[in-house]
């Protein structure tokens, strides 16, 4: 229920690097080792995170932080068979209207950019939540993630790396993040990771279905 996402996003990255192929080869090296350092240092961190009391699930992102929150927002619905109810949104979008989702039983899930002045944006919001006391808790998951917006009972999944690559190489280490945290809310929940679905619902395949041509 995981691997196809991220397998093909490394394969379509490389359409953009077919003139380097070498440059390629070392950026897949690179986000392989990062994730490799990650799932050893936050595998306990990220089962415990699931196991925690809550019933929504908020992922924030910018530019390719967004797309793998809208994944991970995806993987959290599906492998929990939609107990877990689920929303992505930028962090200037979540300033609006959908920051009323964030309720005393909701993780949020923050995704920071190494970029300083797209950081910058996202920090004030992080600090905007806690002075509004939203949220269950946060999962904040970046690089030297500064002290002043982690509150008490928030997590720190600190990646190292990612400002090395840079903001557009490193979004499937964030959709790792996401699918792992999934994975343990889904056996917390007593469902099955290949096969979450209750009654059938989705299947790890897309069924069959018709192709309509204009008439």
């Amino acid at each position: 229920m995981t691997s196809s996402f991220t397998n093909l996003l490394l394969a379509a990255r490389f359409i953009g690097m077919l003139e380097r192929p070498d440059a390629y080869q070392k950026v897949c090296e690179r986000l392989s080792q990062m994730t490799k350092e990650l799932i050893q240092s936050s595998f306990d961190i990220l089962a415990k995170i699931a196991a925690e009391d809550f019933r929504r699930v908020v992922f924030l992102g910018t530019g390719s932080r967004f797309a793998a929150s809208r994944e991970a927002a995806l993987k959290m619905l599906e492998l929990t068979s939609g107990r877990v109810t689920t929303l992505c949104e930028t962090y200037l979008g979540f300033r609006h209207g959908p920051m009323s989702y964030a309720q005393e039983d909701t993780l949020i899930v923050c995704n920071l950019s190494c970029a300083p002045t797209i950081r910058a944006y996202e920090l004030d919001l992080l600090r905007e939540l806690d002075r509004k006391k939203l949220g269950r808790s946060k999962v904040i998951v970046g690089e030297n993630i500064p002290d002043s917006v982690v509150r008490e009972g928030d997590e720190i999944i600190e990646c190292r790396g990612l400002a090395e690559l840079g903001d557009d190489e490193t979004s499937a280490v964030y959709v790792v993040v996401a699918q792992l945290l999934a994975f343990f809310r889904c056996l917390v929940e007593g469902l099955q990771p290949d096969s979450p679905s209750e009654g059938g619902i989705i299947n790890r395949v897309v069924e069959k279905f018709p192709l309509h041509t204009p008439s």
